[in-house]
């Protein structure tokens, strides 16, 4: 006796024809919102915007779950710089300005809970910067009453909110400006004074506040790795900076460099991926491309292959199932998206076609559920448009186009991913560029038995 199953493979409709949503018209009208600068801090989403108060156009902070009515403004009559947005547990700190001048503030994400902290320069704007969650304390530079630049610490109250130490007022970089990150349980901090490099670390008092090491010239990021070294660029690269390592002694920061002894120049900031840290780089002997390094051996993984551009987008890297996507050219000189599992084989351009047309000049790379989503320009068509991939030339596709006026061409679409949703900064003729949303429907195809037939 032979059965016949007959098969029925069910999707839904959304499956076959997304598009993104609206989510809210900030600013009403055809005059754009621009939002900005998303961050998730305990459960509130919060992102900056501007916003009309009183006739008069605001930089205010915002906060949305996703719905039209969830989408609330936190606090008028302030001016957020949204440059300082930083999460210690459930609590946002960011500078803002009001009658007080440009201050501290914090945010619960409730209008009576969003307050300033402390106001420091009591005659003008302290101009609070470079906000550093180093284990539960806020560390940042602010102006004191007579100008000068100090270093601060808060613990989100007024009586906590006290200074650390005075900065030298006479840097070679902006004042104020010094790469800080937390390392070891301590804050670590680069800055230039008197045209010179000084990498410093502070546990937040007086006496624990030193320098590590004093270097002659350089410093362009600091970055953690795996809390067993900081990597930044310092002087004495064949080129003016080279790639640096510091466990936070003096003796134990030293410049990196291969086997052979090359050192790097013009390296991009860092990436670090399990035990491995990843960057372009140009060697003393002329090869440029993809490194690694693991805290002890530097090793060329791809050449030639180059980037003017970070690896990171919104202070996040795309990594899906141990792979590093990032943007870079190589001989095409397209800004093109590429992948590498570290291996030289593994570290690859995914071609971006469709229809028979190639985009290029790949952005906004960003990961979200096992997929990677970017903006790419089509320059056949004039057309910038949101794609989606698996990491595999078959498997990149063209979602829909995005909208831009020639002065937008380089403004930024995707604002970040989170609880399964991209939240996006689309235009159209009715709104201006305002707060739009696509959630990918990932439902597959399950084979449903009708029946049987003998």
């Amino acid at each position: 006796m032979i059965r016949f199953f007959v098969l029925l493979f069910v999707t839904s409709a959304s499956s076959l024809a997304q598009s993104p949503e609206l989510v809210k018209d900030l600013y009403s009208g055809a005059v754009s919102g621009w939002p900005h600068s998303m961050i998730k801090v305990g459960k509130n989403l919060f992102f900056s915007a501007s916003t009309l108060i009183d006739n008069n156009s605001h930089y205010s902070l915002w906060k949305t779950d996703g719905t039209t009515g969830g989408t609330v403004l936190v606090k008028s009559h302030i001016e957020i710089d949204d440059r300082t947005l930083t999460g210690i547990n459930d609590i946002l700190y960011f500078a803002a300005s009001d009658e007080n001048g440009t201050e501290l503030w914090r945010s619960d994400g409730t209008t009576e809970g969003t307050v300033m902290v402390k106001d420091i320069h009591t005659t003008g704007s302290s101009y609070p910067r470079k906000l550093t969650n180093v284990n539960g304390t806020l560390f940042f530079i602010a102006s004191d009453l007579q100008n000068v630049d100090q270093l601060w610490k808060s613990d989100g109250s007024l009586n906590g909110t006290i200074p650390v130490k005075r900065l030298s007022n006479d840097f070679g970089f902006p004042v104020g400006q010094p790469q800080m990150i937390s390392f070891k349980n301590k804050l670590h901090y680069l800055y230039t004074s008197d045209s010179e490099l000084q990498l410093w670390q502070s546990d937040g008092s007086l006496d624990g506040t030193l320098p590590v090491k004093v270097l002659s010239y350089g410093g362009d990021f600091l970055v953690n790795f795996n809390n067993r070294q900081l990597l930044f660029t310092g002087p004495q690269g064949w080129f003016g900076s080279t790639l640096w390592q510091s466990d936070g002694t003096s003796e134990g920061t030293s410049t990196i460099q291969t086997i052979n002894g090359e050192k790097l120049a013009f390296i991009s900031q860092p990436v670090v991926l399990n035990d491995n840290s990843y960057f372009y780089g140009f060697s003393s002997n002329g090869i440029i491309g993809l490194w690694k390094y693991d805290g002890v051996n530097l090793q060329l993984i791809k050449h030639p292959l180059q980037s003017y551009h970070s690896m990171y987008y919104n202070g996040k890297v795309p990594i899906i199932d141990n792979v590093l996507y990032f943007r870079a050219f190589s001989t095409d000189n397209r800004n093109n998206l590429w992948r590498s599992d570290a291996t030289e084989n593994g570290t690859f351009a995914i071609p971006v076609v469709n229809e028979g047309i190639i985009y290029e000049d790949v952005q906004e790379i960003t990961a979200l559920r096992n997929k990677i989503y970017f903006t790419a320009r089509s320059v056949q068509l004039e057309k910038r448009f949101l794609f989606v991939s698996d990491g595999t030339e078959a498997g990149t596709k063209r979602l829909f186009e995005v909208p831009y006026q020639r002065h937008e061409e380089r403004s930024n679409v995707i604002l970040g991913a989170y609880d399964g949703t991209l939240y996006l900064r689309l235009r159209d003729s009715a709104h201006g560029l305002e707060l739009w949303k696509y959630t990918p429907d990932e439902k597959k195809c399950l084979p449903v038995v009708v029946s049987k037939i003998k």
